[in-house]
């Protein structure tokens, strides 16, 4: 499976970030550390002053205590997953159009292997 995360605002743009092959899925063991090693430095080193909101919706890894303690205690301001209404097209953009674009712009020729399908991500 690809797992794919990046943060975007302005002009501040992280590199893409892809798990291992071989990982299965991101449970909250690997969320927390995703955070810990690339989000979190990638804010600090970015915003600064920490005007930034986090913000996560329901999915299983960002749910469960350790995830949600992790990104209380070091994100500058933080909602909490109960924040965030999962079934909410208005309050899911990331859902229901950064992803049809993601796919519109990766899908449109097929891909000879797994670089090639990450190239297209990266240049998307």
């Amino acid at each position: 499976m690809l797992q794919y995360g990046r943060c975007k605002y302005e002009v501040h743009t992280t590199s893409v970030y892809y798990l291992a092959l071989g990982v299965p899925k991101i449970d909250h063991h690997v969320y927390v550390k995703v955070l810990r090693c690339h989000v979190l430095p990638w804010l600090k080193a970015n915003y600064p002053s920490g005007h930034y909101v986090w913000t996560q919706n329901g999915a299983p890894s960002h749910t469960p205590k350790l995830a949600q303690d992790f990104c209380s205690r070091n994100f500058a301001d933080f909602w909490p997953a109960n924040y965030w209404s999962t079934s909410s097209p208005d309050l899911n953009p990331l859902d229901l159009a950064v992803c049809v674009f993601l796919e519109r712009e990766t899908n449109s020729t097929p891909h000879p292997n797994v670089d090639s399908f990450k190239a297209s991500i990266t240049a998307a």
